[in-house]
C-alpha cells in the first residue's frame, strides 16, 4: 500500500491525472470551514446586538483570522503542486482559463448576491457596504476575498520541479512580504492579501516534498496542542513588537499543524460518508453560510422576533443546513450547480 501511494505521488508530480483523493485534506478543509462559519455567525450576531462580546469570542475570532484561514491557502497550494504541472506559457494559459471559471463564477455570483441582499435588508444587516465595483475588484467582502486572492496566486505562481525550487520560492515570498510590510504596510488590499497568503500557499506546495508533517502520530498531535496556549498568549499580549510577530507566526503554524494532525487522527476513524460530505458540501457551505444566516435573521426581525435563543438556534440551523440543501437541490437540477461548483459540472471540458 505504501509503495502504491509513493508511485501515485510520483505520477502526480509528473503531471499525470490523479484520481485518488487524500482524505486528510477533505477533513482539514471541513474542520476549518466549520470554524470559519461559526466565527462569521458570532460576528453577525454581535453586530445585530443579539449577543454580548466576550474574551472567548475575541480569542476565537483572532484564531480564525490569524491561523485557520491560512490552512485553506496551505491546502490549496498542496493540491495545486500535487495535481498540476504549470511551467510553460501554454500550461499557464490553460490553468488561468480554468481557474477563471472555477473561482470566478462562484466569486462573482455570490459577491453580487450578497451585495444585493445587504442593500435590500440594509436596516437589519448592520453592515455598511461599498459599491459593487469596489467589492468585485478592489476590496472583496468576506468570505469571497479568499477566491479573489486564490485566483491571483494561481495567476502568479507556477508549479515547481524540485523541493529545492519550492523552498527557494518560499524564502523569496517571505522576503518580499517583509519588504512590503516595512516599506508600505497594508496600503493596497490586493498586494497585501496576495503577498501575505502566498507564504502559506507556497508552503503547501513545498510540503509535497516532505511527508512527515501530515503523517499522524500521537506525539506530533500532542505537540500541535501548543497552538492553544500560544494563541491565548498572543491574544492577551497584543502589541506589534518582534516577539508578538514571532508569536503570531508560531500560533499560525501550530494551528495549521493541529488541524492537519487532527484530520490524520480522524482519517481512519470516521465513516467514508464524512469524506463524501466534505468533498461535496464544504465549498457550498463556505459560499452560502453568510447569505443563509443573514437572510434568516432578517426574516426573524421582520416578523418581530428578537429573542436571543430563537435567533441562535434557528440561525445556526439555517447557517449549516440551508447551504447544503441549496447545493443538493442545485445539483439535482444540474445547471444551477454551475454557479456553485463549475468544475464538477464541466469536468474534463475545462
Amino acid at each position: 500500500m505504501k509503495s502504491e501511494n509513493c508511485a501515485k505521488s510520483k505520477n502526480c508530480m509528473k503531471g499525470e491525472n490523479c484520481v485518488k483523493r487524500e482524505n486528510w485534506v477533505s477533513l482539514a478543509k471541513l474542520m476549518a470551514c466549520i470554524a470559519i462559519v461559526l466565527a462569521h455567525f458570532l460576528q453577525s450576531m454581535l453586530k445585530a446586538g443579539l449577543i454580548q462580546d466576550s474574551a472567548v469570542r475575541q480569542w476565537f475570532n483572532s484564531v480564525i483570522y490569524g491561523c485557520i484561514l491560512n490552512l485553506f491557502f496551505l491546502c490549496s497550494g498542496y493540491l495545486y503542486q500535487r495535481n498540476s504541472v504549470v511551467r510553460t506559457p501554454g500550461q499557464w494559459l490553460r490553468n488561468v482559463r480554468k481557474k477563471l471559471v472555477v473561482l470566478g463564477v462562484p466569486f462573482f455570483t455570490f459577491s453580487i448576491l450578497t451585495w444585493c441582499m445587504k442593500k435590500i435588508f440594509e436596516s437589519s444587516v448592520h453592515t455598511e457596504e461599498g459599491s459593487l465595483t469596489e467589492i468585485l475588484f478592489i476590496a472583496p467582502t468576506a468570505p469571497y476575498w479568499f477566491l479573489y486572492t486564490l485566483f491571483f496566486l494561481f495567476l502568479l505562481i507556477p508549479t515547481f520541479k524540485t523541493g529545492r525550487d519550492a523552498v527557494t520560492a518560499l524564502g523569496i515570498s517571505l522576503l518580499v512580504w517583509w519588504i512590503y510590510q516595512v516599506c508600505w504596510g497594508n496600503a493596497i488590499f490586493l498586494i497585501d492579501t496576495v503577498l501575505g497568503n502566498s507564504i502559506y500557499f507556497i508552503a503547501g506546495m513545498a510540503l509535497n516534498y516532505c511527508g512527515w508533517w501530515r503523517k499522524f502520530s500521537f506525539a506530533k498531535w500532542f505537540v500541535s496542542l501548543l497552538f492553544f496556549p500560544v494563541s491565548i498568549w498572543i491574544y492577551r499580549a497584543g502589541g506589534s513588537n518582534i516577539w508578538y510577530t514571532a508569536g503570531t507566526w508560531a500560533a499560525s503554524i501550530t494551528g495549521c499543524f493541529f488541524i492537519i494532525q487532527t484530520s490524520g487522527l480522524l482519517e481512519e476513524r470516521v465513516s467514508p460518508k464524512v469524506f463524501y460530505f466534505s468533498a461535496e458540501y464544504t465549498m457550498p457551505l463556505y459560499l452560502m453560510h453568510t447569505i443563509a444566516a443573514a437572510g434568516i435573521r432578517s426574516l426573524l426581525f421582520k416578523a418581530g422576533i428578537h429573542q436571543q435563543g430563537i435567533h441562535i438556534i434557528v440561525g445556526l440551523a439555517a447557517t449549516f443546513v440551508l447551504p447544503v440543501l441549496a447545493a443538493w437541490v442545485a445539483k439535482k437540477m444540474k445547471y444551477p450547480y454551475f454557479f456553485i461548483q463549475p468544475k464538477i459540472l464541466l469536468g474534463d471540458r475545462l
